[in-house]
């Protein structure tokens, strides 16, 4: 490999645009170029799926640029969910080329093809489970999920593949899984061009972003809205049209319809005028690896209340958000708190933290050093 850069294929279900999934399809989008621009050459490998019944308009089953260094293949798929028969064909050749393989998702038809090219072509491999891996009451399917860990296990190389996790709590769940290391990278964000919040008025303007899923907890946050004078709520995203539209009665039911909006996805110029239009972000999901969504709140300089059962435990230490109960009463209690705070001052220290840790670049670097650190275990092997 000296004097050569390093190639890496990226092997994912779904990419960039698929919107369905949210931040899985926008963090290994943005992982992607950050490791072009840090000088690896890229081949991502993936479906044109965008959801359990959508596919995206886009030229299949070529090999598209994507940026400088970086290329896509979206292979057409046939059967629900992302199963594509003629990624199949491609992935061998694809692993040959390669130096190191980055596999993303967990339970998808991509999984066992790559895992077993990777050890019979003695390939490194990072594995990002993008919060698959994490369990909480809600969780479906939990025994099957049980069964397709066990079947992969037997074909990981512990010294050559590293689980890939953005918070303690995930690394702690893909070891104890997967019984391979794990690497902590978080996510990061494309910083936006920073400007002064709008001024604030009587109603506290509340947002949440993220896949409309009872894993998010939405409910919940309704409820804390009941309990709540003077605040509206903007929920933007797309995904389980059936929640949605329970949470549609539910706020019918509670009275706070008027109080409500549903958006739909955000995207680009959409998702900036949402941020610059809310006060405070509400992340209060039941589990989550990592929680993009909080990162680029933060970049946009938009302050945070986080459920604890999230990693975002430094929001309060940092002064720039609330870490709370994901039950409707605590939220509430942070709602109020939000009211009278000094949201301007907490506003400049979320977005000096997003600009202090989760930049893409410094992403990009530390998943670069950890894949030629594989590369030289393969090299010694």
């Amino acid at each position: 490999m000296s004097g050569r850069a390093l190639r890496v294929l990226h092997v994912t279900p779904s990419f960039h645009p698929a919107g369905w999934y949210g931040g899985p399809s926008r963090s290994g989008y943005g992982l992607v170029k950050s490791l072009a621009s840090n000088g690896a050459v890229v081949r991502v490998l993936t479906t044109d799926t965008n959801g359990p019944r959508e596919t995206l308009d886009l030229e299949r089953d070529v090999e598209l640029p994507l940026v400088p260094n970086a290329t896509v293949r979206y292979c057409a798929r046939r059967l629900p969910e992302s199963v594509a028969p003629s990624l199949l064909r491609v992935l061998p050749s694809w692993v040959d080329w390669c130096d190191v393989i980055h596999l993303t998702a967990i339970y998808n038809f991509t999984t066992f093809p790559t895992l077993l090219l990777a050890r019979v072509r003695h390939k490194p491999l990072v594995w990002s489970p993008r919060g698959a891996l994490l369990r909480w009451p809600g969780s479906r399917r939990t025994a099957a999920k049980r069964a397709w860990e066990l079947t992969a296990r037997p074909l990981l190389d512990r010294r050559l593949t590293r689980m890939h996790a953005t918070s303690d709590r995930e690394a702690e769940a893909s070891e104890r899984r997967m019984k391979v290391p794990a690497i902590l990278v978080p996510n990061g964000v494309d910083l936006p061009e920073a400007w002064p919040r709008p001024a604030r008025d009587a109603t506290l303007r509340v947002g949440f972003l993220g896949r409309i899923d009872p894993v998010k907890a939405i409910d919940r946050l309704l409820d804390a809205l009941a309990l709540v004078e003077g605040a509206s709520l903007s929920i933007a995203g797309g995904g389980n049209p059936e929640y949605q539209r329970l949470l549609e009665a539910q706020a019918a039911t509670a009275r706070v319809s008027s109080r409500v909006r549903f958006l739909g996805e955000v995207d680009g110029a959409s998702k900036a005028a949402f941020f610059a239009g809310i006060d405070v972000l509400v992340l209060p999901s039941h589990t989550e690896n990592f929680g993009l969504v909080v990162v680029e709140a933060l970049s946009y300089g938009v302050p945070v209340i986080a459920s604890d059962r999230t990693p975002w435990s430094s929001l309060p230490q940092e002064g720039a958000g609330w870490f709370v109960s994901n039950e409707p009463p605590a939220l509430a209690a942070a709602l109020r708190e939000a009211r009278t705070a000094d949201l301007g001052a907490m506003s400049q220290r979320a977005r000096a933290l997003a600009e202090r840790l989760y930049s893409w670049r410094h992403t990009g670097q530390e998943m670069l050093g950890h894949y030629e650190a594989l590369v030289r275990a393969a090299g010694e092997a």
